[in-house]
């Protein structure tokens, strides 16, 4: 890397947009930030929370929790958060505003394949 690309990280310029993607099959989520990714099977899901409410600083936001079974194995990337649906211990899997993809397209494909696991708390 030359000079003028440590100067721009170094004074906070972003040199490329990092994509966030999301895919959801019969088998499994996975989530990609960057470099980063992650699948998780459905056996490891006990739930998946679509939630729309206020964050911790006043915000609203709108994110896909992930509530794993007991003793799931889940890469460390994801990120531990509150439970503001029953207080079970979850991870957040994805800011909606980071993907193309609308909640309600979201909703439906979590329908398709989450079945029972999928719990849409948005307000109506």
């Amino acid at each position: 890397m030359g000079r003028l690309g440590r100067f721009r990280r170094w004074v906070g310029t972003p040199l490329r947009r990092r994509s966030h993607r999301f895919r959801v099959d019969a088998h499994s989520l996975a989530l990609t930030r960057g470099d980063w990714a992650t699948e998780v099977l459905w056996s490891q899901v006990e739930a998946v929370i679509l939630y729309r409410g206020p964050a911790a600083d006043g915000r609203v936001v709108c994110r896909l929790l992930l509530v794993p079974v007991p003793d799931a194995m889940l890469d460390r990337g994801l990120v531990h958060a509150p439970n503001p649906v029953d207080g079970r211990p979850c991870r957040v899997l994805l800011d909606l505003a980071k993907v193309k993809d609308t909640p309600d397209q979201i909703a439906a494909t979590l329908t398709t394949y989450g079945g029972a696991r999928f719990l849409d708390h948005r307000p109506a």
